[in-house]
């Protein structure tokens, strides 16, 4: 519900940090063409402008160090693979998911600006969560 106080101001839309969501990447998951990939039902509580932070976990949920080696290393700031990255999101309407640097990239969707994406060697399991630190605005009224 909102409360409108005033004669002018900003909305400024965001998000919960979520919990932990629990699934299982595949190598049939991902399609390196579209640079796009799918958590297997799970993706319904995304919506294109989240940042997520993708981490590989084992049967516990506990991280491990095996690299998330469905995103390309140049999808890090640092080129550098590694076991966890947060990255915008960018959701279409069938559950499929794209990853962007930046929460713009996401919102335009363009498939050159999407992060590029590796077909994992086997399947593992994953968690993500959203990230809750940096709401951006999406409309503003003056009046």
């Amino acid at each position: 519900m909102a409360i409108w106080i005033g004669e002018a101001g900003g909305i400024r839309i965001g998000r919960p940090a979520s919990e932990r969501v629990y699934t299982t990447i595949n190598p049939s998951d991902v399609n390196t063409g579209s640079k796009r990939f799918g958590f297997q039902d799970l993706a319904s509580s995304l919506i294109t402008g989240d940042r997520i932070w993708i981490r590989r976990v084992d049967d516990q949920g506990t991280p491990v160090a095996g690299l998330l080696d469905f995103v390309d290393a140049s999808g890090w700031s640092d080129s550098t693979q590694r076991n966890d990255g947060q990255w915008y999101v960018n959701t279409d309407a069938v559950g499929g998911i794209r990853l962007f640097s930046t929460w713009q990239a996401a919102v335009q969707n363009r498939v050159a600006d999407a992060i590029t994406l590796t077909v994992p060697a086997s399947s593992y399991r994953v968690s993500y969560e959203l990230v809750r630190d940096d709401d951006d605005y999406l409309a503003q009224t003056v009046s």
